[in-house]
């Protein structure tokens, strides 16, 4: 973890972990044709990111879900009507934001605003 992030959030403090991860994030992901996924965290608890389909490759479909931080080390996040949503292990590996899923982890990026596809900054606005 960054010190600066780290000096931010130790002892716990789920708005300081929230604010850490508002922004947008690029990972690896096989369901890419570039192989590079983005999602958007929100200030308000919103996580966005769009899926891409091959079937319909001009039009990605979007997908709503929300985060909470629940302490130093979880996330806790739902989509739809379910409040349970899935508990998640989170970390911060210097400017990486690790997150375990079942699979494994995905290693977000933060991506800079000048840097975020034209698409995805659409799709934000949208």
């Amino acid at each position: 973890m960054s010190a600066e992030i780290s000096d931010s959030i130790e002892p716990f403090d789920a708005a300081a972990v929230a604010a850490a991860v508002v922004g947008t994030w690029s990972h690896t992901t096989s369901n890419e044709p570039t192989g590079v996924g983005y999602v958007h965290f929100t200030a308000d608890g919103r996580l966005l990111y769009f899926v891409y389909d091959a079937d319909m490759p001009e039009r990605r479909i979007p997908a709503r879900m929300r985060y909470a931080i629940e302490s130093a080390s979880t996330m806790r996040i739902t989509a739809g009507g379910d409040p349970k949503g899935s508990v998640r292990c989170y970390r911060f590996e210097d400017e990486v934001l690790v997150v375990m899923n079942p699979n494994g982890a995905d290693n977000f990026r933060r991506v800079a605003p000048e840097e975020v596809p034209a698409w995805f900054a659409e799709a934000l606005g949208a």
